[in-house]
């Protein structure tokens, strides 16, 4: 079978990451024998692309806020092809009504290696695939709904990601920064995230997973003898959970420069010295909300203001950068709330405060709350956006907060700023220079302070015209 992804991974939220979840589905597909290619729509002429490939199946990734393009654009190619649909990725596993769509053959549901290679075959095979685990399908007789697979445990035997497929695109293949995955799964229940209904989809099964330090340390080499290797990003959502396995990892790590995710109350003195031996450059940590009663029944975060300090000042101490995550206009919130968050952030004082406007992704618990205090209505699921530029919520002060998350980062840089904001913030003529203003200091944090390297004087240009206008 011939399978094309179509996926925009150059904008510029991807920077220096690619579609690892794709490039693990198509070295499953690889080794069972199919043919698989990307498509990036912003870059290239899909039709061009299609009438060249003849593709039996076409599948894409969605996030919820991403999803109606993609819907759209399926729909449109429908119209002019003949080919197989497959709708997967977060948006399609917790809201698989989208089945209904005009144009969508199927909805894949959660983790797909073996789902997708299973159904490939029975496709090429001419068996009979409306069986296949993971998948809704649309029949003439209405809708057929599968149950999951069980959960891959040992994750050294999944294919490495398939980097290869992205070698045709110049700024990923000479990139100096590449993107991993140790583990998948979390243990926590963060109300806007979707780790804790999948981990109720999967009930009874172990559902956080990590691949040995070996297998994970044997990827890296095999991408640095292939690629240029100058900085490490881990993508896992708790990078320090298992404090024997962040022992055996700083022992075999082969000390590139690398960035990764914390949970601030996990981060004691010997996990930060642990991981700056291993050469650790910085870490991202989530603050996502100054207020106690925000931060903990809300966003269910069930961490301590005084943990998220402490984190911060092992960090300084040791001498590794660091990003805080933040979340404004959560649902039951005001202003003042949001403002507490950039309060607690000119405590800590992160090189970068990264922060973002809630947006109430189907099927989370923060969902059900914005439903439940009639701050969002469920059939609004296309109002939700990019959760750096609008809240579908309906809130209070929606346009100082808006204003406040233009700005939030650069006050936290530049402190004295804080005595100015009430009038900043009021501001509604200034939200497009706000947003220029954000659209230039991020990069530069990320660029600069956060993951310093070489940048020659044309990937400078290029990464700056994808920030401005990807």
């Amino acid at each position: 079978m011939r399978v094309l992804f179509i996926n925009k991974f150059l904008d510029k939220h991807t920077i220096y990451r690619v579609p690892l979840g794709i490039l693990y589905l198509s070295a499953s597909l690889k080794q069972a024998g199919h043919q698989v290619f990307i498509g990036e729509p912003q870059r290239e002429n899909i039709i061009d692309k299609i009438k060249k490939i003849r593709p039996d199946i076409i599948a894409y990734s969605l996030r919820t806020g991403f999803h109606r393009y993609y819907i759209d654009l399926n729909k449109k190619l429908k119209k002019q092809f003949n080919f197989f649909s497959i709708f997967g990725g977060p948006h399609a596993t917790f809201f698989p009504e989208m089945i209904k769509e005009e144009g969508i053959d199927c909805v894949a549901q959660g983790e797909s290696e073996k789902a997708l290679v299973d159904l490939a075959n029975r496709l090429a095979n001419g068996g009979d695939y409306l069986q296949t685990k993971n998948f809704w399908f649309k029949t003439k007789e209405g809708f057929l709904k599968n149950s999951l697979r069980e959960l891959e445990q040992d994750l050294d035997k999944i294919p490495f990601p398939d980097r290869d497929l992205l070698n045709y695109f110049k700024e990923i293949r000479l990139s100096p920064i590449h993107n991993f995955l140790t583990s998948r799964g979390c243990l926590y229940n963060c109300s806007y995230c979707f780790n804790h209904r999948l981990r109720a989809m999967h009930s009874g099964q172990k559902y956080l997973r990590r691949r040995s330090v070996d297998n994970v340390i044997e990827e890296i080499n095999r991408v640095a003898k292939n690629y240029n290797l100058e900085r490490v990003l881990f993508e896992d959502d708790t990078f320090n959970m298992d404090k024997q396995w962040l022992k055996e990892f700083s022992l075999k790590y082969p000390k590139i420069p690398f960035k990764c995710n914390l949970r601030a109350n996990l981060a004691d003195e010997e996990t930060i010295w642990l991981l700056k031996e291993a050469n650790c450059l910085s870490v991202t940590f989530g603050i996502e909300a100054g207020n106690d009663m925000i931060r903990n029944q809300v966003l269910h975060r069930n961490m301590t203001k005084e943990q998220i300090i402490n984190c911060a000042n092992l960090l300084k101490k040791y001498k590794i950068k660091f990003i805080t995550e933040n979340i404004l206009a959560n649902p039951t919130s005001s202003l003042s709330d949001d403002i507490e968050t950039l309060d607690l952030n000119l405590v800590c004082r992160p090189d970068y405060a990264n922060v973002s406007l809630l947006q109430p992704y189907p099927r989370t618990r923060v969902f059900d709350i914005a439903l439940e205090n009639n701050q969002f209505n469920k059939e609004d699921i296309d109002d939700i956006k990019s959760f750096f530029r609008f809240s579908p919520l309906k809130i209070s002060n929606k346009t100082e907060r808006i204003n406040l998350q233009r700005i939030f980062a650069i006050v936290v840089a530049f402190p004295f700023l804080r005595r100015y904001l009430d009038f900043l913030i009021k501001r509604r003529k200034l939200t497009l220079i706000y947003s220029l203003g954000y659209n230039v200091w991020r990069p530069y944090c990320l660029f600069f302070k956060i993951m310093p390297h070489k940048l020659s004087l044309k990937k400078l240009y290029w990464a700056t015209k994808r920030y401005l206008f990807g």
